[in-house]
């Protein structure tokens, strides 16, 4: 079978080439990696830290007690609790105004 893409017999030598597959694979293969961080998250990203950095934090309150319902304040309540987890693995406990 010919190659459409290979202008020659010689090019179509190195098309069947298993080396030259590996070559091309070699090369795509981190290019397809790279691509996998779409940056969707961007800031958002909550990395987990060091536990030498987390333990610095180990004073942080473990509890959220956000003072009205605005979509926007349950909005910033979530991503705090969001972002604690990913980063400190400590899970707060949501306290409501009854509670208190």
């Amino acid at each position: 079978m010919k190659c459409s893409s290979c202008p020659n017999s010689e090019w179509e030598a190195l098309c069947r080439s298993p080396i030259v597959f590996l070559l091309v694979l070699v090369c795509i293969a981190p290019l397809r990696a790279a691509r996998a961080d779409t940056g969707e998250a961007a800031w958002l990203r909550y990395a987990r830290l060091q536990p030498s950095i987390a333990a610095q934090y180990k004073s942080l309150p473990k509890e959220v007690l956000v003072l009205g319902d605005s979509p926007v304040l349950i909005s910033a309540q979530n991503e705090l609790i969001r972002g604690v987890d990913g980063m400190l693995r400590e899970k707060l406990r949501v306290v409501h105004r009854r509670d208190i």
